[in-house]
Order: structure tokens, then sequence, then C-alpha cells
């Protein structure tokens, strides 16, 4: 052999060592630092309020749909999404609001609407149903936590999972921060969900940016892109969260307010919005955990569905979803 390339041989083989001592730092730095990240994040998150805006890019054109602007609350161990959708002026010219109330917990799921000119709300749904549960991540829970949680489930909950599985934790950058990606796989064979994750350490560990298949369906990919606001108590809230799932059709959730505050929890109730209380009875929990492993495409594909079939019971004058 050359001496030349005996030296590159050797030259290779370093480079090769380096990098997989590298690797096996970010891993074990990752596996470290993050549970205990991830519980403040978690944590912090869980009463916190807020208002934000929410459309998206329609399928195969530059088309955007109208924009919801709505409000939320998170406190108790529920979840509750307000959104008050402008509709073309009606009769007199005069314009008209469609009221969409989601209420998701631990017993205590319900979804209402309320007709524009109308002084009571009607019950859409009650109890702890896939479908609705389904309907609220794709409209706005997946959102909310998307900087600490794939597809609304934290990722320190799947972390737990048996058949969780990190496959790698390298170093990245992005300008001048310097970035962890992660990738991963949970689940069973073949519809076993991937993931790969990028996140900020000196941001708290939360996620930047994300790619999520299912390993027998690899050309569905869904990406997640997270733009954060400035730091609130120490925490970095976000500002910007976009989802891309078909070739030019994207969800975004614009926040415009974000505080970590508490919400009575009378709020979460049915009777807050003037009607009894027939929400699910206790015993009825809802595992998202298990909807999660049930398939990432839900809310590629399957979360247009959604979004359409939501359309669909929007007064016509709404227009377009």
């Amino acid at each position: 052999m050359r001496p030349v390339t005996v030296a590159a041989s050797v030259v290779i083989t370093l480079l090769l060592t380096l990098f997989s001592r590298a690797d096996e730092e970010q891993t074990a730095r990752f596996q470290g630092e993050y549970p205990a990240a991830a519980r403040r994040l978690v944590e912090r998150y869980a009463r916190a309020k807020g208002a934000c805006r929410l459309w998206r890019t329609l399928e195969g054109t530059s088309e955007l749909s109208p924009v919801d602007d709505a409000k939320f609350a998170i406190d108790h161990g529920f979840e509750k999404l307000f959104i008050g959708r402008n509709l073309s002026p009606g009769p007199g010219g005069k314009d008209a609001t469609f009221d969409i109330v989601y209420c998701v917990g631990k017993n205590t799921d319900f979804y209402l609407t309320r007709l524009p000119g109308s002084p009571t709300f009607n019950v859409e749904g009650i109890g702890s149903n896939p479908s609705d549960r389904d309907a609220y991540r794709t409209m706005f829970g997946r959102f909310v936590n998307a900087h600490f949680a794939v597809q609304g489930t934290p990722l320190s909950r799947l972390m737990e999972h048996p058949k969780f599985h990190l496959l790698d934790a390298t170093s990245t950058t992005k300008g001048s921060r310097n970035l962890v990606k992660i990738e991963f796989v949970v689940g069973d064979l073949p519809a076993r969900n991937h993931v790969a994750a990028i996140l900020d350490p000196a941001a708290g560990w939360v996620i930047t940016s994300m790619t999520q298949w299912l390993e027998d369906s690899p050309d569905r990919k869904t990406t997640v892109e997270i733009e954060f606001g400035s730091p609130m108590d120490g925490y970095y809230p976000p500002r910007l969260v976009q989802y891309h799932s078909r070739p030019g059709e994207s969800s975004s959730c614009e926040f415009t307010e974000w505080e970590f505050a508490p919400t009575p929890k009378a709020e979460f109730t049915m009777p807050f919005y003037g009607l009894p209380d027939l929400t699910a009875k206790p015993g009825s929990q809802t595992n998202t955990l298990a909807y999660w492993l049930g398939g990432i495409a839900v809310l590629g594909a399957g979360g247009a569905v959604l979004l359409r079939k939501f359309a669909g019971r929007v007064p016509a004058r709404a227009g377009n979803v």
C-alpha cells in the first residue's frame, strides 16, 4: 500500500472515531439532560392562556383559507379553544360570527357551536369521542405544545413507551445556535412511527423542527417548523408553528398572546356556556398515547379529511375553511 493511501486511511479512521465519540456524547447528553428539561416544560405550559390566529394553505394552490382568531386556555388538566369565526355579511349587511368551542380533558370533553345571532350554544359532541379528539388536535392541540410534543403527545411520555428506541443523537447548527438532532422510532412494525427532531439545549431543550413518517409509508412525511418569541420567565413560547404535509398544503398557528396564568376550573365546564353538565362520567378517560401510536398519518392526509368534515358543519356563508 502506498504511504499516501495509508495516511489517508488513518485520517479517515480517526475522523470516523471522532464522529462516533461525538455522537455518543450527544446521545448521553440528551438522555441525561432532556428528561428534567421536559418535566419543566410540561409543568410550565400546563397552566397557560392566550390568543392565536389559525389558517391553512389549500392543497395544490397558493390560496389561503380564512384566518380564524381564537383564544385558548390550559389548566386543571383541561385544554380549551374558543374560535369566533367571522362570516360574510348576512341580511342587512351586518357582520356575523359563528362561535366554536372545543374543550378536552380527563373526563370532560365537549364540542359546542353557536350560530350567528343565537344566544345559546348547540352541543355537537360529548365525551371522549376519538373523532372530536382528533378534530381538536388537528385544529389546535398539535400546535400549542409542538415545542415539546409530537402530534400533541409529550416527547418525554413517548420515551417511556416500551417500544421507544433512540436511533441517534448528533450535533448540528443553525446560524449561531448549537443544536442537537435526534432520531427515534416508536411502536410496532410495519407501521412504526419514525421521527427526526432538532432541539435547542440553550432554550431549555425546546423542539425547533421535526419530520415524521410511518415506516411503511416513507413518502408521506409531515414536517413541523417552529419560530419562537421573546422569552417569558426563562421559557420560550412559540410564536409561529407550521405543519407541512402534502405538497403545497400547510396548516399554521400564529400565537399573538401568551400568559402563564390560571383559568378558573368552572370555565372548562358546559354550565359556563349556559348548558347543563352533560359531559362523560369519570372512568371514560381517553388514552391519547394510543391515538398517537395509531398513526401519524391522521394529521397528514387524514387531518385534511377532518378539516373538510369540520368545514361541512360551518354555515354556508363561512366560505372555505
